[in-house]
C-alpha cells in the first residue's frame, strides 16, 4: 500500500467513525425526544384520572393503583400544610424584623439621650470650673 492509499484509508476511517458517532448521537437525541413525549402523554393521562378522582369523584381507581392515589392525596394535604407554614413563617419573620428594628431604634434613642446627658454634665462641669476660677480670681484681687 502506498503512502497516499494509507493516508486515504486513515482519513476514510476517521470520517466513517465521525459520521457513525454523529448519526448515533442524533438517534439518541431522537430517542430522548420520543421518551419525553411519552412521559408528557403519561403525565396527561395521569392528570386526567387524578382530576376525575380528586375533583368530581367519578373515578374510582382499581386496587392496584389506589395506593398511588391515596399517596398523592396525602401529599397534596402536606403541600397545603407547608404552604400555610411558609406563610406563617413569613408573617413571623416580618414581626421579628419589626421587633428588631424597634429595639434598635430604642437603643439608638437611649444612646442619644446618654450622649446628650454626658454632654450636659461635661458642660456643667466646665461651667463650674470656669465659675470657680472666676471666683478664685475675684477673691485674690
Amino acid at each position: 500500500m502506498g503512502f497516499m492509499n494509507k493516508l486515504n484509508n486513515v482519513l476514510d476511517n476517521r470520517k466513517s467513525n465521525r459520521d457513525e458517532k454523529s448519526e448515533i448521537n442524533q438517534m439518541k437525541n431522537d430517542k430522548t425526544s420520543e421518551q419525553k413525549a411519552i412521559d408528557e402523554q403519561l403525565m396527561a393521562i395521569g392528570q386526567y384520572y387524578w382530576n376525575k378522582y380528586a375533583n368530581d369523584g367519578t373515578y374510582v381507581p382499581e386496587d392496584d393503583v389506589k395506593g398511588a392515589f391515596i399517596d398523592i392525596e396525602t401529599r397534596v394535604v402536606r403541600i397545603k400544610e407547608l404552604e400555610k407554614q411558609i406563610e406563617d413563617r413569613k408573617v413571623a419573620g416580618e414581626a421579628e424584623r419589626q421587633k428588631i428594628n424597634e429595639e434598635t431604634a430604642a437603643r439608638e434613642e437611649e444612646m442619644r439621650l446618654a450622649k446628650e446627658e454626658a454632654a450636659r454634665i461635661k458642660a456643667e462641669e466646665r461651667e463650674a470650673r470656669r465659675a470657680a476660677k472666676e471666683l478664685k480670681k475675684n477673691n485674690n484681687e
